[in-house]
């Protein structure tokens, strides 16, 4: 499971785009963060089982939009700076994501399977009048 930071930067005003920047966030259909909001700049935080140019070459019609001045996608590492501290919005969405993968691997967060239960019960054989074990569902 990897973290993406997708970066677009906008060549008009951020609310001139938004019809561009929700086909984006649609067409990721992954679960995602919108994060680093600026007048001429968007990211987003993204969880997924693809490599950044497998999520680019999913998002080429979306990414082609003449509002996208250029865009950039990488692998989030823990390691971001900002001069914001803790409070920034990458910040907080990556470490959110990385926290949500490490939480899927432990047993209380995997879903369990019910598994019928099944009884043994002993039965008479219609044709030989013999007892015959047959497995049987449990009623609920």
């Amino acid at each position: 499971m990897n973290v993406l930071l997708l970066q677009l930067l906008l060549k008009y005003n951020k609310d001139l785009c938004e019809r561009q920047i929700q086909a984006v966030y649609v067409a990721i259909s992954r679960p995602v963060k919108r994060v680093m909001h600026g007048d001429h700049n968007i990211a987003f935080v993204v969880r997924t089982d693809e490599s950044s140019k497998e999520l680019v070459d999913r998002l080429r019609e979306p990414l082609s939009a003449t509002c996208f001045e250029t865009w950039f996608c990488q692998t989030a590492g823990l390691d971001i700076v900002s001069s914001r501290g803790a409070l920034d919005s990458v910040l907080s969405g990556v470490k959110v994501a990385y926290a949500e993968i490490a939480n899927r691997r432990y047993p209380k967060n995997v879903k369990k399977i019910q598994v019928p239960s099944r009884q043994l019960n002993r039965r008479k054989d219609r044709v030989s009048n013999a007892s015959v074990k047959v497995l049987t569902k449990e009623k609920h």
